[in-house]
């Protein structure tokens, strides 16, 4: 089973991090993370921001751990 999951990095003004992963049906369109991210950014109530897909694959034949 291959579940598809956002995270979600902001680097805040203090330099500590905030992260949020979320299970997706889909990758969102970079120009809508733009969106989102982008206004925060400029206005200084975020110092950066990144955002990573992530297709995961939960099959239960594999010996691996996930990730590695």
């Amino acid at each position: 089973m291959t579940k598809v999951f956002l995270l979600i990095l902001l680097l805040q003004p203090d330099d500590t991090v905030v992260q949020n992963i979320v299970e997706v049906m889909a990758c969102p369109p970079k120009k809508y993370l733009d969106l989102q991210f982008e206004p925060q950014r400029k206005a200084g109530l975020i110092k950066n921001w990144v955002a990573y897909c992530l297709p995961t694959d939960f099959n239960p034949k594999s010996k691996k751990g996930l990730g590695i």
